[in-house]
């Protein structure tokens, strides 16, 4: 069963989200129209969705992230390592096991993170 957290729901029961994302297009020029209904029958279906998962590696383990080169690495979700002109940033760092600031709501992690929190160097940012 598919778990749907709140924050999602909230333009479906509101707003017309046709309205909100007019300026959306699909690329295939196909528009789909679906329901809060559409969207209530989905989130609690038992049908699983098809998964590609993406292959791990620790190439990572290879780079002196200490180093003072200018590299960019993607650690999963959508947080980044980047190094640039002396600076070390870390981007919306997501290192739990769920997208979310609850222990057992969201959506949960495919993979783990590329590099563990205890192996990242010291950040500027």
């Amino acid at each position: 069963m598919k778990l749907i957290t709140f924050w999602m729901l909230i333009p479906a029961l509101f707003f017309n989200t046709s309205q909100i994302f007019a300026e959306y297009e699909n690329t295939n020029g196909k528009p789909i129209e679906k329901s809060f209904k559409d969207l209530l029958e989905w989130s609690t279906s038992d049908v699983e969705t098809k998964i590609d998962f993406i292959e791990l590696s620790d190439d990572w383990k290879d780079l002196n992230l200490e180093a003072d080169n200018n590299y960019a690495i993607w650690i999963g979700h959508s947080t980044f390592l980047i190094k640039k002109n002396g600076y070390t940033i870390l981007t919306d760092p997501v290192f739990s096991e769920r997208a979310s600031p609850f222990k057992n709501i969201g959506p949960k992690r495919l993979i783990p993170p590329a590099i563990p929190i205890d192996s990242l160097p010291k950040l500027t940012l």
